[in-house]
């Protein structure tokens, strides 16, 4: 069985803040359960939950945001690819990613900011109907109409 363990503050009835150790279930590891991996990565959901809700997300380490990845990127990575390519991913960084991730910390992007940020804010539904849509947020004529 797997468990992860993390201190929780809960609120005591004269109403001041007690902290107290939580052991919660992941669930069997092995053949017929979670491979070791998806348990790993289970804690890591559950953990990074618990840091957000307590206010202890590590600030960025100077100089590395994700504005620092991504000029990274095309240093390293953006040479290598087409002009189109280059082109394109760079219009996202500009008008729709640096935006809202320039200056966060790497590792506060979580799957939940991503896809609230992509499925609700940019497109304001499902990506199942971004195809078709007019972009709601740049207007750029090649996002206009791209059907």
């Amino acid at each position: 069985m797997a468990h992860t363990f993390y201190y929780e503050d809960c609120q005591q009835p004269d109403g001041a803040t007690a902290t107290h150790k939580v052991r919660h279930l992941i669930g069997r590891v092995g053949q017929e359960g979670l491979s070791e991996r998806a348990a790993r990565r289970e804690h890591d959901r559950i953990m990074q939950e618990v840091n957000r809700k307590r206010g202890s997300v590590a600030p960025a380490v100077k100089g590395r945001t994700f504005r620092d990845i991504a000029e990274a990127w095309r240093v390293v990575i953006a040479p290598h690819l087409s002009p189109s390519t280059v082109r394109q991913r760079e219009s996202h960084l500009r008008k729709h990613i640096m935006p809202r991730f320039g200056d966060a910390a790497p590792h506060t992007l979580d799957n939940s900011a991503l896809q609230q940020m992509f499925s609700k804010e940019l497109f304001g539904g499902s990506l199942r109907i971004v195809v078709g849509r007019n972009c709601p947020t740049c207007e750029e004529p090649r996002h206009q109409n791209a059907a």
